[in-house]
């Protein structure tokens, strides 16, 4: 199925910028790529490479353009599923599915997908939808247009900025610096310099002001930066300090059994836990790759 985009109210294609109708291709691509991850199950890391079935579902085909208001029509991709383990849709075919979330998001879905809203976001930025173009109009056969105007691209904004970073049940470590014992926060500085927000609960300000200004380790729920994907807070349920230990200690023969014991390790009860779902036959040569360097 073919899609067309339309860049309105900047006069005929001899009129508008080539840069302009390559930001229009690119926002195009990077919204399937994020989208595909959306149809994958998996959201798309803001930084990084893109995998294969995302790179494959980002190569959609640019099959016209035309003069008028600056038309580009767009189809997707070849079908990537065949050459996938397992996946998780089943409503055709990854590249379809993607371009198919990727219109979504640029209208009434984009709440539901905020990344791919953003990309959205950023191209109606790039091209000045208001004052340099009226707006931009996807077309489809099978739904209503989706317009990008100067009311719309504002939903688009807001939709994106409420993006969920990844939050992981994790730990951060580091000096704890300026609590706030009203508030329950502090601040830590890691080992990269990085500042993180750090929100505890009453119960444990005790365990707080005993590593204020020394080296602890913090477990809980964090948050990372979109971007970076440093971390940027968490929100703490357990206070640790780092054992410091003696000469003796570092030379003392320990079972295996004992250290895995002691850092929670259990054997596994059911081998289908270690069964990894959806990957391809080149992510498993990539990782055989690595493996072998």
């Amino acid at each position: 199925m073919r899609r067309t985009i339309r860049l309105e109210g900047g006069g005929g294609l001899e009129e508008i910028p080539a840069r302009d109708i390559a930001r229009l291709i690119d926002a195009v691509v990077r919204a399937t790529a994020r989208a595909a991850g959306h149809a994958l199950g998996r959201q798309v890391r803001p930084t990084g490479r893109w995998r294969n079935a995302v790179n494959r579902a980002a190569e959609v085909r640019l099959v016209e353009l035309s003069s008028g208001s600056g038309v580009l029509t767009f189809q997707a991709a070849p079908d990537a599923t065949p050459d996938l383990i397992a996946f998780p849709w089943s409503d055709g075919p990854l590249g379809e599915r993607a371009l198919e979330i990727a219109i979504d998001a640029a209208g009434p879905q984009a709440e539901q997908f905020p990344d791919v809203a953003s990309e959205w976001a950023h191209l109606a930025r790039d091209l000045g939808v208001g004052r340099r173009y009226d707006r931009v109009l996807i077309e489809t056969e099978e739904i209503e247009p989706v317009s990008i105007d100067r009311e719309t691209m504002d939903q688009l904004e807001a939709a994106a900025s409420r993006q969920v970073s990844p939050v992981e049940a994790t730990g951060v470590q580091g000096r704890v610096y300026e609590a706030n014992f009203d508030n329950r926060t502090a601040l830590l500085k890691g080992a990269g310099g990085e500042t993180v927000r750090v929100d505890y609960p009453e119960p444990l300000a005790d365990d707080v002001y005993r590593v204020l200004r020394g080296t602890a380790n913090l477990v809980g729920d964090v948050t990372y930066d979109s971007e970076t994907m440093r971390a940027t807070s968490i929100q703490v349920q357990r206070v640790d300090r780092p054992q410091q230990i003696t000469f003796e200690d570092f030379w003392e023969r320990r079972p295996i059994s004992l250290i895995a014991e002691e850092a929670g390790l259990r054997p596994v009860q059911d081998p289908n836990d270690l069964v990894i779902h959806g990957l391809s036959p080149a992510d498993w040569a990539e990782l055989r790759e690595g493996m072998g360097r």
